[in-house]
Formats: structure tokens, C-alpha cells, sequence
């Protein structure tokens, strides 16, 4: 497969200018890849990280394109190929999906499979990751998308897992803070009362608020403004039978009580 992988990637570098071409070998990628990391690796090494933001970076105002370049990432970079995901970072794959979601905001297919692909490349994100998604615009695109597409439950729950990835960790706050200016909280209480009976939705929205308020006293301030306490224990209540969201729920509410009695 790595000389079909080479053959798809001169392709689109010799013919960047036609969308037939390049659509066409994004196609010709992502049925290639698959989720396999053997096969991601092979990809990864015939450049087709770079060829697919380059694809992205040129044809910015082509719908179509896009939603292929956000599909093939999604491939590219599922499962647990760590090194294909910082390739595609390095790429700049950060940047040219974020520009893609701004330009094509009005599109499910484009903002899914952008979140998609946002999610995986969040996946075991190490700090100075997280602070190149957090320049890149990430943390507002997912804000836009979201109110954007407010009943997409995909797009509900890969923002929300996406904005877990990234609120995490001890150096983290300026992602927090942006996620605060951006109108965050609110979004992710809007996302859990639309999606009552998401257990998706809710397990990563209550993971995302519990790294959002974590230290950060202007977005529990926001979060409690916004019924926190009644929607952690509603929460509870609606998904009693998943471990998960119980956890999360009750990790969550023993924050905002916490908070409350400080």
C-alpha cells in the first residue's frame, strides 16, 4: 500500500489546482487508510498529511474538498497512532480545519467530520499541543460550531470530548480562559438540556466543565450562574445506569459544592 499512499500524494501535488484530482485521491487515501496504525504510519511517511492540508489551504472556498480533506484527517488520524496525530499537527492540521470551520460554518458535513478530526488529534495531547490548538482558534471554533449546530448531536459530543482533551492538565490556563470568553459554559448547559438522553453528550460535557471550572474562578462563577448544581443532579438522575456519567456527575458536583462552600 505505501506506493498507492505515493502515488496519491504526487498526484495531488502536481495537480493542486484541479478539485477533481485532489478529491479524488482523498478518496483514494482515506479508503487506504482505514483506522489501521501499520497503514496510518505508511501514509504518514508519503506525505499525505501535508498534501491534505495543503489540499485544504488551497481550496478553501470548495465545500467539497474540505469535507474530504476533514473526512481523510478523521482516518488518518483515529486509533492509537500517536505519531501519525503529531504529524498531522505539525502539518498544520490544527489551522487548516479551524479555517475550514470558519469558512463553511453553515455546513453539518464540514463541522462534524472537522470535530471528528479535532477530537483525534486532542487525543493524548501534551501541553505544547494543546497550547498550538489553543492558538489556532480551536477552542472558538467549536464554540461557533456548536451554537451553530445545536441540535447535531455529533457535533455536540465530539466538541464537548474535544474540549475535555484540552482543558486538562496543571498549565492549562489559557485554553480555560478562552473557553470562558468564548461563551463555553453556557454552550455546554445548552448542549445537556438539548441532548437530555445523550449519554455521549453527557458524560463528556461533565468531564469538559469539571477541567473548565478546575481552578478557574470566573468560569465556576459562570457555570453556577447557570444552574450547576441542578443540572449535575439531573444528570444523575437521567443516566443513574451509566457508571461513567455517574462519576463524572458526582466529580462534578462535588466541585460546585465545594466551590459554593469556599
Amino acid at each position: 500500500k505505501a506506493g498507492a499512499f505515493e502515488a496519491a500524494v504526487v498526484a495531488m501535488r502536481k495537480h493542486k489546482q484541479s478539485v477533481g484530482v485532489q478529491e479524488a485521491a482523498l478518496v483514494m487515501l482515506r479508503n487506504l487508510a482505514g483506522t489501521n496504525k501499520e497503514i496510518t504510519t505508511l501514509a504518514g511517511k508519503a506525505g499525505a498529511f501535508e498534501a491534505v492540508v495543503a489540499a485544504m489551504r488551497t481550496h478553501v472556498g470548495c465545500i467539497g474538498v474540505q469535507e474530504q480533506c476533514c473526512s481523510t484527517l478523521l482516518y488518518l488520524t483515529a486509533g492509537t497512532n500517536e505519531a501519525s496525530r503529531t504529524r498531522a499537527r505539525q502539518a498544520g492540521a490544527f489551522e487548516a480545519v479551524v479555517v475550514a470551520m470558519r469558512t463553511h460554518i453553515e455546513s453539518a458535513v464540514v463541522q462534524e467530520q472537522a470535530c471528528g478530526t479535532l477530537l483525534y488529534l486532542t487525543a493524548g495531547i501534551d501541553e505544547a499541543g494543546k497550547t498550538r490548538a489553543g492558538e489556532a482558534g480551536v477552542v472558538e471554533a467549536l464554540a461557533v460550531a456548536m451554537r451553530a449546530h445545536a441540535k447535531n448531536v455529533g457535533v455536540q459530543e465530539q466538541s464537548c470530548w474535544t474540549l475535555r482533551n484540552l482543558m486538562g492538565g496543571t498549565n492549562n490556563e489559557r485554553n480555560r480562559t478562552r473557553a470562558g470568553e468564548a461563551g463555553i459554559i453556557d454552550i455546554i448547559v445548552e448542549a445537556m438540556h438539548a441532548h437530555a438522553g445523550s449519554s455521549g453528550v453527557h458524560e463528556h460535557a461533565c468531564a469538559a466543565m469539571y477541567e473548565l471550572t478546575c481552578a478557574n474562578p470566573e468560569n465556576m462563577t459562570r457555570w453556577q450562574r447557570a444552574g450547576a448544581q441542578a443540572l449535575a443532579e439531573a444528570t444523575l438522575k437521567a443516566h443513574a445506569g451509566n457508571e461513567r456519567i455517574v462519576a463524572k456527575a458526582r466529580q462534578l458536583l462535588d466541585q460546585v459544592m465545594g466551590a459554593q462552600l469556599s
